[in-house]
């Protein structure tokens, strides 16, 4: 079990509070603007979200790019959490880096566990343990 600590706890109490000057932080596209899409995530599990070709390059880009969350410019590196920002964000933000990094260790783990193994003249395109 984790406990929080009374830091974040205290946190966690003041989010009820809320801050005007920044009440546009994230603003949500009209549901029913044309560019709308609805996926439903039942029928196309994490293992199918890939990291290859344009629609996946499209995924991640709005996931991270697009979000209100994303990293400063550091002077080397862009959109990169390292440790040394990671210190200076809120807890909103590190709880966001820390949900995307296990999504992608779910993802990775998926991926590995079955193996797209590529048809050739003899054989069927198929999902397989690698062993």
């Amino acid at each position: 079990m984790v406990l929080c600590s009374d830091e974040d706890k205290q946190s966690f109490e003041a989010w009820h509070a809320h801050d005007d000057a920044e009440d546009n932080f994230c603003e949500l596209d009209d549901e029913l603007s044309s560019g709308m899409e609805y996926v439903d995530l039942l029928r196309n599990p994490e293992k199918f979200t890939g990291y290859e070709g344009f629609s996946a390059q499209r995924i991640w880009n709005n996931i991270y790019k697009e979000n209100c969350f994303k990293p400063a410019y550091d002077g080397k590196n862009y959109g990169v959490v390292t440790s040394k920002n990671v210190d200076k964000m809120c807890l909103e933000k590190r709880v966001f880096y820390r949900m995307m990094s296990g999504l992608h260790a779910s993802i990775n783990i998926h991926l590995s566990a079955l193996y797209l193994f590529k048809g050739n003249g003899l054989m069927k395109t198929k999902m397989g343990y690698k062993l």
